[in-house]
C-alpha cells in the first residue's frame, strides 16, 4: 500500500514537473488601457489590457482585450491556453475547444503581444461594438488551461 501511494506522487510529479496550470482571470473593472500581470510561471509573464480600435465604416470604435505575453529566460518556452471571453449571455472559450485552444513558441528573453493590427490568433479576445444596440454584456477575461513548457 505504501509503494502504490509512493508511485502515484512520483507519477504526478512526472506529468506536472514540465507543466505549469493555472488560470488568470480579470473583471471588466479591473481591466484598463494599462497592461495588468495576471500571471508569472516558469519564467512567463501573462498581461492583459482592455482598449478601443478604430474600424474601417464603424461610428464608434470597437472594445477589445489584449494579452501580452513575456518569456524572462534565456530559454525557449511553449506556451498553450485558451482565451476565454466571460458575457453575462454566455462564454467563448470557456471549455476545451480547438477553436479557443492557442499555442505560441517564445524565443528567450522576447514579448509577443496583441493590439489593434495584430493578426496572431489568441492574443485578441472581442468585448463590445458600441455601434450595435443589444450586444452581449462583458464581464472579463480569462486564460484557462494554460500549460507552459
Amino acid at each position: 500500500m505504501k509503494m502504490s501511494n509512493l508511485l502515484k506522487i512520483i507519477a504526478f510529479f512526472l506529468l506536472c514537473g514540465s507543466y505549469s496550470f493555472g488560470q488568470a482571470k480579470l473583471k471588466n473593472d479591473e481591466l484598463s488601457k494599462d497592461w495588468k500581470l495576471i500571471t508569472s510561471s516558469d519564467g512567463v509573464d501573462l498581461f492583459l489590457k482592455k482598449d478601443v480600435c478604430v474600424t474601417a465604416g464603424a461610428k464608434l470604435p470597437f472594445e477589445f482585450t489584449f494579452l501580452k505575453i513575456v518569456n524572462t529566460t534565456n530559454e525557449q518556452k511553449s506556451i498553450a491556453y485558451n482565451y476565454a471571453v466571460y458575457f453575462s449571455e454566455a462564454c467563448d472559450g470557456c471549455e476545451p475547444n480547438s477553436e479557443r485552444s492557442y499555442t505560441a513558441d517564445l524565443a528567450p528573453n522576447s514579448t509577443i503581444e496583441g493590439d489593434c493590427v495584430s493578426t496572431k490568433p489568441g492574443l485578441t479576445g472581442f468585448v463590445k461594438n458600441p455601434n450595435f444596440d443589444g450586444g452581449w454584456h462583458f464581464e472579463g477575461v480569462e486564460i484557462k488551461f494554460l500549460k507552459i513548457k
